[in-house]
């Protein structure tokens, strides 16, 4: 299945191949602490490394009696279209969720390539943990709900302004604070400035243009005129970010 010539010979000259081909992938990622699993193209696993030892918690031959789908129980199916898409187009990055002995589970994205040696095709997968950034990204997301829920109770509007396109983003209370449908909204300066007050509109873009670029603090006072025609007097404060 995995080469044309049998017999012991066959599977020597296999074994060294293949080792050849690993050292050279190796050498291109001697820094990178990655799972690294070998398996045939039906998903049995032919090598692991130390990495994949330690984060299965099963012992190393034990390991190669078993298949992706051992570690990857939770959806078959979507393993099988992921191997038969690598199948198709030779390389393939997706995330999933490994299984160790104790029957928890880690977040992992993985990196496959197929490898043709002397009539083999092997699958090289990369495997990395990503427990520790699933975990930023999701206190990350609490603190945005966090800010957004205290920001919405207090009234307050947050913007963002892009410095390289010259964008603005505003988030949805700042379309409420001004009546502005966020459809109709573009993001250029003049989307903004055209709602400020006549009388307070040359002061107020010029106190933005004099900070942008700089580290500079900002905090004016505005007043802006809503579609309703009703004025609004705002109070307005910028932090630069890198």
């Amino acid at each position: 299945m995995l080469f044309r010539s049998g017999g012991l010979v066959g599977w020597v000259v296999y074994g060294q191949t293949l080792r050849r081909e690993l050292t050279f992938l190796r050498a291109l990622r001697l820094d990178i602490n990655d799972i690294e699993l070998v398996l045939n193209p039906e998903g049995r696993l032919l090598q692991v490394n130390d990495r994949a030892v330690d984060a299965y918690q099963y012992g190393r031959d034990e390991l190669l009696t078993m298949t992706m789908f051992d570690i990857r129980k939770g959806d078959p199916v979507t393993a099988r279209d992921q191997m038969t898409a690598l199948m198709g187009d030779g390389a393939i990055v997706f995330r999933a969720r490994h299984y160790r002995r104790d029957g928890t589970t880690f977040p992992v994205e993985v990196s496959a390539r197929l490898v043709h040696t002397d009539g083999a095709t092997v699958v090289h997968s990369l495997v990395r943990d990503i427990t520790d950034r699933e975990r930023v990204l999701a206190e990350l997301t609490l603190q945005r709900e966090r800010l957004l829920l205290a920001t919405h109770a207090a009234g307050v509007g947050i913007w963002d302004l892009d410095l390289a396109e010259r964008r603005l983003v505003w988030d949805d209370q700042m379309f409420r604070l001004y009546g502005v449908d966020a459809a109709t909204f573009l993001g250029a300066e003049e989307d903004w400035s055209v709602h400020i007050h006549p009388d307070d509109r040359e002061r107020t873009v010029a106190e933005i243009y004099r900070v942008l670029g700089s580290e500079d603090d900002y905090d004016a006072e505005f007043r802006i005129v809503r579609p309703d025609r009703k004025s609004t007097r705002l109070n307005s404060s910028h932090v630069a970010l890198s």
